[in-house]
C-alpha cells in the first residue's frame, strides 16, 4: 500500500508539471432515463437456469437477471478476447461517470454486480448445482494492483452475505479470461431468495483496476462446462479503411481505394471440432434529395464455412470471420447520404442436437450468433462510431491536441465546419473557449496552419451530441490534414472517447512547441471534419506566408493578383462558389466576376504548393 501511494504521488506530481500525456476520464454511460427504464421490481424469484453473456444489453446490465447494478458497465470494447461479444467491466467510475472518491489515493470497494432473487428452495446440495463464469484482468484497461480484489459473495437464509471465491491482482494471468466453477453445497444456500453478487475492490477515483466479467450460469445438474456454443466476439470491422463514415463524394470517387473487406472474430466454448458457416449481409439505403430512399442489399460472404479447431487438440478457441466479397460501390444510390447496415451472422446449430443437450434447456446459445454494424457516407470523416465510453485530453493552457485525417480524394476540397462531442463532465464546458486549428503538417511550430480561429464550446444537448462550430473560412484540403485545438484555460478540458475504435496512433499532442504521437490512449476522439459550403463570417486568419496581394482592393469586380498562383476558388458571404473568368494581363493573372453584387469575397489559392485565402471588396 505505501508503495502503492507512493506511485500514484509521483504519477500526480508528473500531471501537474505537464509532462504526462493525455489521461482518461469517466463520462455518463446512460441517460437518466434509461436508467429508470432498467429498474426492476422483482415480485417473483428467477428460476434455473440463470445464464448471461451480456451479448444483448449494452451500457448497463438487464434488469432481468440484475438489480442495484447499474454502475457496473458492459460493452464490447474493455474485454480481450472474451468469450461472447460485450463483457461486464469493473472499474472506479459510477453510472454517471463519477468517480467512488476524489481522492486518488482512496481505496476499498467499486463495483458491485448482484443477481436478482432465484428460487433454489426445491433442491439440495446433491443436486450438484454451481455457479460458473469467465473473468479477466485489466483487458483494455488499467492493470489491478496486487493488493486489489474481486470477489463473489453468496446470500444465505438469513440474509447474510458469505464470501465464496475472490482473486487478488497478484493472482492472476493478465487479459485472459479464466473460468471458475464455484459448487454450491451449504445447506443455507438453498432458499427461495438466494442471490450472488460480484464486487471489485481497487482504486476508487477513476477509469482504474479493470475486471472483466462474462458468461455467467448456474445451473443444478452441472456434469461439466462444455458449453455448445460458437459465439461471436467482435462487431465487424469497418468496410472504409480506418474510418466509420466518410463523405460521399470522397467514397464515389475512389471506391476501390476505400472499400476494404470486413471481419470479425468468433469462439467456440465447446471442446469438440465445431464446423459452422456465416454470412455478411450490407443494406445500403440511399436517399435522394427528395427525402425519398432506395434500398439494395449486397452479399459480402455467403455462407462460407468456418472451422473451429479442437480446442482439445490445439487449445484454439478463436478464429477469423473474413468476408470474401467487397461491397459493390454501385448500390450507393445517392450523391448526398447512405447508411450501410451490416448484419454477420453464424449458422451454427447451437440450439440442436446432438450438441446441445436437456441440462441446458430452455436456454437460447443462438442469442450471440448475430451483430449489427453501422457505417455511412456522408460529408464527414469519422473515426468514432458514435458512442463515447470516456472522454480524454490535457490540462493546461496552451496545450495542443491535433488529430490526423488521410485523405480519400484526388484534388483539393472545402473543409467548412468541425463537429465535437465534449462531455459536460464537471459542468464547466459551456462558455469556455477553445483556438480551432486546421494543419497542413506538423512538421512547423506549431504546425504549418491552414487556419485557426476561437471557439466557445456549446454544453452539449444529452449524451453523444455533437455540436457544429462553423469555420469562419472555408479551408482547403488536398492530403492528409489534421484537426485539433490550442486549449486557452487552465484545468481539465477532455473530448469524447470512442474506445471501441482504435485511432489512437494518429492523435498528437503538444505540450512545450514539440509535437509527439500520443502511446497511452487507445480509442477515437469524438471530432469530425465536414466538407461542403454552410455560411461563413470572414476573420482575420493566419493564412499562407506570402505577399501575395490583390488589387485594386476594394474593386468593382476586376482585380488583379500580385504574383502568379493556382486559383481555385472565390466564395461569397454567405458560402456559395463564385464564378468568374481569368485573362493573362502582362503577364499577371487579371479576374473578372460577371455581374458582380456588391460586398466581402473570398479567394482560395495555391502557390507553390502552399494553400492560401485573401479577403476582397466589391463596391459600387
Amino acid at each position: 500500500m505505501i508503495i502503492r501511494r507512493i506511485l500514484l504521488l509521483a504519477f500526480t506530481l508528473a500531471a501537474t508539471c505537464g509532462y504526462a500525456q493525455m489521461t482518461i476520464k469517466g463520462i455518463p454511460r446512460v441517460n437518466p432515463s434509461k436508467r429508470a427504464d432498467n429498474a426492476r421490481i422483482q415480485n417473483t424469484p428467477l428460476t434455473l437456469p440463470f445464464w448471461d453473456d451480456f451479448s444483448t444489453t449494452n451500457n448497463i446490465p438487464s434488469a432481468d437477471f440484475w438489480v442495484d447494478s447499474d454502475d457496473v458497465w458492459v460493452n464490447p470494447g474493455m474485454g480481450i478476447n472474451p468469450p461472447s461479444l460485450n463483457v461486464a467491466t469493473f472499474d472506479g467510475l459510477d453510472v454517471t461517470g463519477k468517480p467512488y472518491s476524489l481522492d486518488q489515493l482512496s481505496d476499498g470497494l467499486t463495483d458491485v454486480l448482484t443477481s436478482c432473487e432465484i428460487d433454489l428452495s426445491a433442491l439440495q446440495p446433491s443436486d450438484i448445482v454451481y455457479l460458473s463464469f469467465f473473468y479477466q484482468s485489466r483487458g483494455n484497461g488499467e492493470v489491478p494492483n496486487d493488493n486489489d480484489s474481486l470477489r463473489v459473495e453468496f446470500k444465505d437464509d438469513a440474509g447474510n452475505w458469505i464470501r465464496a471465491w475472490s482473486v487478488t491482482g497478484q493472482d492472476v494471468e493478465l487479459d485472459t479470461f479464466k473460468l471458475v466453477a464455484l459448487p454450491i453445497t451449504d445447506l443455507v444456500y438453498f432458499h427461495s431468495g438466494f442471490q450472488f453478487r460480484f464486487q471489485s475492490f481497487g482504486r476508487q477515483s477513476g477509469p482504474y483496476d479493470i475486471w472483466n466479467i462474462d458468461y455467467v450460469y448456474l445451473n443444478d445438474n452441472v456434469t461439466n462446462f462444455d458449453f455448445p456454443d460458437r459465439a461471436l466476439q467482435t462487431n465487424l470491422t469497418s468496410i472504409f479503411e480506418e474510418y466509420q463514415a466518410i463523405p460521399i463524394h470522397h467514397f464515389t470517387q475512389n471506391a476501390g481505394t476505400i472499400v476494404k473487406l470486413p471481419t470479425a472474430t468468433a469462439y467456440n466454448l465447446f471442446d469438440l471440432l465445431q464446423p459452422s458457416n456465416f454470412t455478411v449481409i450490407a443494406d445500403i439505403t440511399s436517399t435522394q434529395t427528395d427525402q425519398s430512399t432506395i434500398t439494395e442489399t449486397d452479399t459480402l460472404a455467403f455462407e462460407i464455412t468456418s472451422s473451429f479447431p479442437d480446442p482439445q487438440g490445439t487449445g484454439i478457441r478463436q478464429i477469423d470471420l473474413n468476408a470474401d466479397q467487397l461491397l459493390d460501390p454501385s448500390k450507393v444510390q445517392s450523391d448526398s447520404i447512405a447508411v450501410i447496415d451490416l448484419k454477420l451472422f453464424m449458422n451454427t446449430d447451437d440450439n440442436q442436437p446432438p450438441d446441445y443437450q436437456p441440462e441446458f434447456a430452455p436456454l437460447d446459445f443462438t442469442i450471440n450468433d448475430t451483430t449489427y454494424t453501422r457505417q455511412v457516407l456522408h460529408d464527414y470523416y469519422a473515426f468514432d462510431d458514435g458512442s463515447a465510453e470516456f472522454a480524454a485530453g490535457l490540462n493546461f493552457a496552451g496545450d495542443f491536441v491535433a488529430y490526423e485525417f488521410p485523405y480519400f480524394f484526388s484534388g483539393p476540397d472545402t473543409l467548412v465546419s468541425v463537429d465535437m462531442y465534449f462531455p459536460n463532465i464537471s459542468g464547466n464546458v459551456g462558455g469556455q473557449s477553445i483556438e480551432l486549428y486546421v494543419w497542413q503538417d506538423l512538421e512547423g511550430n506549431p504546425g504549418s496552419t491552414l487556419h485557426s480561429q476561437f471557439v466557445t464550446l456549446q454544453a452539449p444537448d444529452s449524451l453523444n451530441s455533437f455540436t457544429t462550430y462553423e469555420l469562419t473560412i472555408p479551408v482547403l484540403v488536398q492530403d492528409t490534414f489534421f484537426v485539433g485545438w490550442r486549449q486557452t484555460n487552465a484545468g481539465s478540458l477532455d473530448i469524447g472517447l470512442d474506445k471501441n475504435n482504435d485511432s489512437g496512433e494518429r492523435i498528437f499532442f503538444n505540450l512545450d512547441g514539440t509535437w509527439q504521437q500520443n502511446i497511452s490512449v487507445k480509442g477515437s476522439l469524438m471530432l469530425r471534419p465536414r466538407f461542403g459550403k454552410v455560411d461563413i463570417v470572414l476573420g482575420d486568419l493566419p493564412l499562407e506566408e506570402s505577399q501575395v496581394k490583390i488589387y485594386p482592393n476594394p474593386n468593382r469586380g476586376e482585380f488583379r493578383i500580385s504574383e502568379e498562383i493556382s486559383i481555385l476558388r472565390v466564395y461569397s458571404m454567405d458560402g456559395r462558389e463564385i464564378a468568374y473568368d481569368l485573362m493573362e494581363d502582362s503577364g499577371q493573372q487579371h479576374i473578372i466576376i460577371p455581374n458582380p453584387v456588391p460586398g466581402m469575397y473570398l479567394i482560395s489559392y495555391e502557390k507553390n504548393g502552399l494553400l492560401g485565402q485573401r479577403k476582397f471588396i466589391i463596391r459600387n
